[in-house]
């Protein structure tokens, strides 16, 4: 009987064994998913996409890495800031990498691009920072938005700035880009719909040194609204002060990424930061945002990079988060259809609170918080929010 007994055990042991190779070897031939993430590495908008790579990558590192039980593999690719090089990197990934998705690229003409390009080739494109709104006027059926659109922040600064700043007459000077005219025409357009007037527009190159030229053409207003990127926002702000502009009027930034973010400031010389403190706008997003989400990003960052992290990382995690719901839903499934209507199914608290999606538009619809910034420390941070736009639409106010 013990003989019979040993015997049936030893054929336990072997065919669990067996069939936990079996599995083990399932699970190492089921292929990784596959992630291409496009941006700006080299150029003028670096310092901001190098902080996109990390918040996405902090994401998939806190998951190990794995969704739905598949290992997750990225594809990090720079386009270098030029339209033509990222439609030719997105072509590399897709046709040679064999990729699932498309995460990125970062401005506005870029975006439209790409977005072009995936709505040919029928694979998903994920926009992480706000898609110009060209992309849903266009009906790009595979581009997903999770940042929203350039007017829903923009626009409710625009709204706000009249309604509560008394600013009733204001001047532009923005970046002649896709992503400049998308920012400032949003916040402009929220900001007449109040009542104000715009009395003069300049607009000024990427990649601008000088913007001594137009300060002195500059005409007499209650506010300036202006919107530039990476280096061009230093270079700005700076002489914003040293031009003695603030003497003249404020600047209101028509969208905080890019221009009024931590890392931005902390590149300023000190006088023109301090110029900034109290500085009072429409954001997407502060590390002090109050939601549980927030809290374990903020925790998981602060232990990784030994600072806080800007709207640039948050974006970019949030897409990570929006992914791997979307995956989970699908077990993993990442046929382009049903990936597709599991992210836009996916209604999430973000770092930047709650979003859920227009399945229409393919754009989230989310609140947008009016918050000052302020020194604490070394660093300078937006505050909780003094008001909140709820559920803002893509189209924005």
């Amino acid at each position: 009987m013990k003989k019979n007994m040993l015997l049936s055990l030893l054929t336990l042991l072997v065919t669990a064994s067996v069939l936990g190779g079996f599995a083990a070897l399932a699970f190492a031939s089921e292929p990784p998913i596959k992630i291409g993430h496009l941006r700006s590495l080299t150029g003028p908008i670096a310092i901001t996409n190098d902080k996109m790579v990390k918040g996405f990558n902090l994401a998939m590192e806190l998951a190990n890495n794995q969704i739905a039980g598949r290992k997750v593999e990225i594809i990090l690719e720079d386009d270098g800031g030029k339209a033509e090089v990222a439609v030719d990197k997105a072509r590399k990934l897709i046709e040679k990498d064999k990729v699932d998705m498309i995460v990125g690229p970062t401005t506005g003409g870029m975006q439209m691009g790409i977005s072009t390009y995936m709505n040919r080739v029928g694979i998903p494109n994920i926009h992480t920072n706000p898609s110009p709104y060209g992309v849903i006027a266009q009906k790009h059926k595979w581009t997903i938005q999770v940042g929203g659109a350039t007017p829903q922040v923009s626009s409710c600064g625009g709204r706000y700035a009249y309604e509560q700043l008394g600013i009733k007459k204001a001047i532009v000077i923005g970046e002649d880009s896709a992503a400049g005219h998308n920012y400032v025409g949003a916040f402009v357009r929220g900001f007449k719909n109040a009542g104000g007037e715009v009395i003069q527009e300049q607009w000024t190159p990427r990649g601008c040194s000088d913007y001594a030229p137009y300060f002195a053409a500059a005409k007499p207003a209650d506010g300036c609204i202006a919107w530039t990127s990476g280096r061009d926002s230093i270079n700005i702000l700076n002489q914003y002060y040293a031009y003695g502009m603030w003497d003249k009027m404020p600047l209101f930034p028509a969208y905080q990424g890019a221009i009024i973010e931590a890392f931005i400031l902390a590149r300023l010389q000190p006088k023109a930061a301090e110029a900034l403190n109290g500085l009072v706008c429409a954001i997407q997003y502060s590390h002090l945002f109050e939601n549980e989400t927030n809290k374990s990003f903020v925790e998981a960052y602060m232990k990784k990079y030994n600072m806080p992290p800007s709207n640039a990382e948050s974006t970019a995690y949030n897409a990570a988060l929006v992914i791997q719901a979307a995956l989970e839903a699908t077990g993993g499934d990442t046929t382009p259809q049903k990936f597709m209507d599991a992210m836009l199914a996916t209604t999430i608290t973000t770092t930047e609170g709650p979003i859920r999606f227009d399945k229409k538009k393919k754009s989230s619809i989310r609140n947008v918080a009016i918050s000052k910034l302020e020194k604490r420390g070394k660093h300078y941070v937006f505050s909780t929010p003094i008001f909140v736009y709820k559920d803002v639409l893509p189209e924005g106010l």
